[in-house]
C-alpha cells in the first residue's frame, strides 16, 4: 500500500473516501446516485488499479490513505 495512484477517475476517487468512512454499498449508490452494481464495478476496479486483493485490503486502504483521497477530491473539485 502507498500513495493514491493518480490515475483515479474522480468518481473512483468519490467511492474511495466514502469507503474510509465505513460506508456500505447501499449508502454509497445512494449518494453518488449509482446502483449497487455500478458501486461494485468501481471497487472491483480500484482493486485491480490500487493492486490489491480483495475488498478487506480495499478498505484498509481508504482507511490508511483518507485524508489524500479527501484532499485529492478537493483539489478536482475547485478545477
Amino acid at each position: 500500500m502507498g500513495s493514491i495512484n493518480n490515475n483515479l477517475t474522480k468518481r473512483e476517487l468519490e467511492i474511495l473516501f466514502l469507503i474510509s468512512e465505513c460506508k456500505k454499498n447501499c449508502d454509497i449508490a445512494g449518494k453518488l446516485n449509482l446502483s449497487h452494481h455500478t458501486v461494485e464495478t468501481h471497487k472491483s476496479n480500484l482493486i485491480k488499479k490500487l493492486q490489491l486483493k480483495n475488498t478487506t485490503e480495499l478498505i484498509a486502504y481508504a482507511i490508511k490513505n483518507s485524508e489524500e483521497i479527501k484532499s485529492q477530491l478537493e483539489k478536482i473539485k475547485s478545477k
